[in-house]
């Protein structure tokens, strides 16, 4: 009786985790790369209202720190790279994926953690022609679930 009683809150904490999760603030939705003229950008789109905070800076495949949440053995494509860590926020929501237009110069986005509070993402870029170039943050408005829904984005740019 134990274990029936284990096994069904699993599954329900699962199916709460992977839909209602998503409607609280700070969930991460969607993580989108797109490119307008010379420049491309990574764009996270965070439920609002967003109170959680981000740190970016300059990583090397031996400093990834991948974390809870990625797989093992993980490799980012690029030769330059960035990475930005989201703190306070919903870490249960797992990040739809998305891409619109050519980007040549964004070679990839991975998870690098997704664990207590933390979101972590290494973005792996070309070189010598790409550049990073900075961070900024905007109110938006996504279709997300069939619904228009408040986010905040947060967008790093880059030049190629």
């Amino acid at each position: 009786m134990k274990v029936l009683l284990y096994v069904l809150c699993c599954i329900f904490f699962a199916a709460k985790t992977n839909a209602q999760d998503c409607n609280d603030p700070n969930a991460i939705l969607s993580v989108k790369k797109s490119r307008v003229g010379n420049f491309e950008y990574v764009i996270f789109n965070i439920r609002s209202p967003f109170t959680g905070n981000f740190s970016i800076r300059t990583v090397t495949p031996s400093s990834f720190d991948f974390d809870e949440g990625a797989s093992p053995g993980t490799t980012v494509t690029g030769c330059r790279y960035k990475r930005i860590q989201f703190t306070s926020m919903n870490w249960f929501c797992t990040p739809q994926r998305s891409s619109s237009g050519a980007v040549t110069t964004i070679q990839q986005i991975k998870n690098a953690g997704q664990f207590e509070g933390y979101m972590t993402f290494v973005i792996g870029y070309r070189c010598p022609a790409g550049r990073y170039l900075g961070i900024y943050q905007y109110p938006g408005t996504i279709i997300y679930g069939g619904a228009a829904v408040a986010v905040t984005k947060v967008v790093m740019k880059f030049r190629h």
